[in-house]
C-alpha cells in the first residue's frame, strides 16, 4: 500500500468531504481522512492501483485535485498517560472553549484536537462571514432602492473582492479574540490532530504523523 495526500478544492463542507471519499473508495483506495476545512485528503492505495486514478476520481466527482505527494505510511504508536489530560476535549468551537475554561476554573488540566482551524463552524465559515456578506448586500439593495419618499439613495458596482477582504479581516480578528487568544490565556494544550473513537473506552488521535491512544470516559 502507498500512502498519498492532495490538495483538493471545491469542498465546502462535511457532505463534500463524504462525495470525495466515496469517489475514492470505488477506485480501491483505503484509510481515507478528507477535511474541506484544511482542503486535502489523506488516503492509501494498493500497490497495482496508480494515484492518477484518484486524481480523475476526484475531478470526475466536481472537485478540483491538486498538488499530490506520497507521505509515509508509517505510524508510531503511544499510549498517552491517564493523568496527561483531565479533559480532553474533541473540537474547537465555542462549547469546547467554554467546556475548557469551566474546567480550568476548577483545577483541571485540558488538552483540545482540532483537526482544522480553531473557532469552529460559527466564526469560520458560519454566521460570521455570511452575516458579514448578507448585510453588505442588504445596505446595497436598500440603496438602490430604498423605500422613503423624498430619500435619494444610489449605489455604485459591487467590489466583491473588497468585501471579502474585509469579511477574511474581521474572521480572523474575531477568531484571534475570542479562541486562539484565549488559550494562552487560560493555559491549555491545543493538539493539532484527528480524532477516531476505537471503542466505548478508547479514543485514537492521529498528529504530527504519530498515531496515541487515550482512555475515554
Amino acid at each position: 500500500m502507498n500512502k498519498f495526500k492532495v490538495n483538493i478544492s471545491g469542498m465546502t463542507c462535511t457532505g463534500c468531504e463524504k462525495h470525495v471519499e466515496s469517489a475514492l473508495e470505488k477506485i480501491g483506495a483505503k484509510n481515507i481522512e478528507s477535511s474541506y476545512r484544511r482542503g486535502e485528503a489523506v488516503f492509501e492505495l494498493p500497490d497495482d492501483i496508480e494515484v492518477e486514478s484518484a486524481i480523475k476520481a476526484i475531478d470526475e466527482a466536481n472537485y478540483q485535485a491538486g498538488e499530490i505527494e506520497e507521505v509515509s505510511s508509517l505510524e508510531n504508536v503511544a499510549l498517552i498517560n491517564e493523568d496527561n489530560y483531565d479533559l480532553l476535549i474533541i473540537g474547537s468551537g465555542a462549547a469546547a472553549f467554554s467546556s475548557a475554561i469551566k474546567a480550568i476554573e476548577y483545577g483541571a488540566k485540558v488538552g483540545m484536537i482540532e483537526r482544522g482551524t480553531v473557532g469552529g463552524t460559527c466564526v469560520n465559515i458560519g454566521c460570521v462571514p455570511s452575516k458579514t456578506l448578507l448585510r453588505a448586500g442588504e445596505i446595497n439593495h436598500l440603496s438602490k432602492d430604498n423605500p422613503f419618499i423624498g430619500l435619494q439613495t444610489s449605489a455604485g458596482e459591487v467590489d466583491l473582492a473588497s468585501l471579502i477582504t474585509q469579511k477574511d479581516k474581521l474572521v480572523s480578528e474575531l477568531r484571534n479574540q475570542k479562541y486562539m487568544d484565549l488559550i494562552d490565556e487560560y493555559n491549555f494544550d491545543l493538539i493539532k490532530g484527528k480524532v477516531k473513537q476505537n471503542s466505548l473506552m478508547l479514543v485514537r488521535l492521529r498528529s504530527m504523523g504519530q498515531s496515541y491512544l487515550q482512555n475515554a470516559f
